[in-house]
């Protein structure tokens, strides 16, 4: 998904594993709230569409964190290896105008738009030791993990245009508090060598809960 406290939002490689032939349930819409330090700092939505083995996950979010305001709006479609197929991101804020779209082949990511009022046009090579699928972005999607299990992948950064590796870990199933009820949700834990995130899934691998740092996001 994503990680808002850099871009606002900066992201964990989101993927799939498995063609499908069948449609796969989609998830409605629904709204998430943003605190920073414990204090309210904005809202979300977040949608999940899948159909004939791809997953299009849509996230947004305008937040307000120590006096600048930011929206982000970020959608990416994964291909039936759980690998990233398409990007398309838009970041406004103070000083930054970003509106992105990446897409992905075999050789690596080509990256198109408009930067703070520049067009570019820019192809990165995707690194011979790169390992683009991501089964965890399928987790109880169509795949039902075990607990411990863990997947190590590259993700593309479109804002740095660089590839980082994440580890994925499912680490624990405990119950969390969304909208004044306790839920059960699948924790997972998001590692790089720069920075770290949790994300909480329900059964259906929908986004419960997200935290980055001082930021959280959390369904509504």
């Amino acid at each position: 998904m994503i990680n808002l406290t850099k871009s606002v939002f900066r992201k964990r490689s989101l993927t799939i594993a498995a063609f499908m032939t069948v449609l796969i349930a989609s998830a409605p819409a629904y709204n998430l709230v943003a605190t920073y330090l414990g204090a309210k700092a904005g809202s979300g939505s977040f949608t999940r569409e899948s159909s004939n083995g791809n997953v299009v996950k849509k996230m947004a979010a305008i937040l307000y964190i120590k006096g600048v305001s930011s929206y982000v709006n970020d959608e990416t479609t994964y291909d039936s290896r759980g690998a990233i197929s398409k990007d398309v991101l838009i970041d406004k804020r103070a000083g930054t105008n970003v509106s992105l779209t990446t897409t992905m082949s075999s050789k690596g990511a080509q990256v198109t738009g408009i930067v703070n009022g520049k067009k570019i046009s820019r192809f990165v090579d995707i690194p011979l030791d790169e390992r683009t699928a991501n089964a965890s972005n399928l987790w109880w999607i169509t795949i039902r993990p075990k607990l411990g299990t863990v997947v190590v992948a590259s993700v593309f950064d479109v804002q740095t245009s660089t590839w980082k590796v994440n580890t994925i870990t499912y680490k624990a199933d405990q119950k969390i508090t969304i909208d004044n009820k306790q839920v059960l949700a699948h924790r997972i834990f998001i590692r790089s060598r720069t920075d770290q995130q949790e994300i909480w899934e329900d059964n259906n691998g929908n986004l419960l809960k997200f935290v980055s740092g001082p930021l959280v996001l959390k369904k509504q």
